[in-house]
């Protein structure tokens, strides 16, 4: 129970001489769902925001934005059910401003994720109609990756955007895949090359930089007239992540050893 937690906290809080009211305690406590390494990594993180100040529920709440961390939730999945990466994007960009700990975050969507999958595979009573199986799996390996990520990203709402990106472009291909029309039209394409450089530009780029892949996966890629290599971008944060320094010469070093030739990336906004 929460109050079990709290007065196994309340021996740490002794033990490291921690000056933190009983109700920040109750609610790190509901923070953790009933997990003691939960709760006490909570108020190891919380202490070291506020290391000489006694803890409180608004020093909490301006950390992890307890009061909207559900709703939060509620809002990224409902975005990663029906794809839709803009509404996604406009959730995180709103999270980010407002200062919220992503990796908190990310840590409370896996959790019910898991229980989603745990639902599904009849351990424990969680309805999830939206996702199968398959689909659990490959939402909380996202996660997971993007969880470690987000201890080096710069952006501290891009491992999470990622998630949304690669996600809604692995359904968009199975979707295409399994269409009989789609799939005839795309034998005989004579675009299958582009698709072809595409997929290897992006998986070659991956083994230097996970975060940059994900970004290329939501843009456009074609060999433009002569030595240039075009990438259409869906956004200007895209665009502005691609055309950093370290990311210009990722892609230039991939796209000279693919294309075996010097080439220039030009990087435009998708119109």
């Amino acid at each position: 129970t929460n109050e079990d937690l709290v007065r196994s906290l309340k021996r740490i809080v002794k033990q490291e001489q921690i000056k933190i009211e009983d109700q920040a305690l109750l609610e790190i406590a509901k923070m953790a769902d009933g997990s003691f390494r939960d709760s006490a990594k909570i108020l190891e993180e919380v202490f070291s925001f506020t290391p000489r100040k006694t803890i409180t529920p608004k020093i909490l709440e301006e950390k992890y934005n307890t009061l909207g961390v559900e709703i939060a939730i509620d809002e990224i999945i409902n975005s990663l059910t029906y794809k839709d990466t803009k509404k996604g994007f406009e959730i995180t960009s709103k999270l980010a401003n407002q200062g919220i700990d992503f990796k908190f975050l990310i840590e409370k969507l896996m959790d019910r994720f898991h229980l989603m999958l745990l639902g599904k595979l009849g351990i424990f009573e969680h309805s999830s109609f939206e996702f199968n199986i398959q689909d659990l799996k490959n939402i909380l390996e996202l996660l997971a990756k993007a969880h470690q990520e987000t201890k080096y990203s710069v952006l501290p709402q891009l491992p999470l955007e990622l998630v949304l990106v690669e996600w809604s472009s692995v359904q968009s291909a199975e979707a295409l895949k399994d269409d009989p029309v789609i799939k005839a039209k795309t034998v005989t394409s004579s675009s299958m090359p582009k698709a072809s450089f595409s997929d290897s530009f992006i998986n070659e780029v991956k083994n230097h930089n996970h975060l940059i892949a994900g970004v290329l996966r939501s843009c456009e890629i074609e060999e433009g007239k002569g030595e240039i290599l075009e990438i259409f971008a869906i956004s200007k944060f895209h665009k502005e992540k691609l055309e950093e320094q370290k990311s210009r010469l990722i892609l230039e070093e991939v796209a000279n050893k693919l294309l075996q030739k010097s080439v220039k990336i030009h990087i435009t906004l998708r119109g």
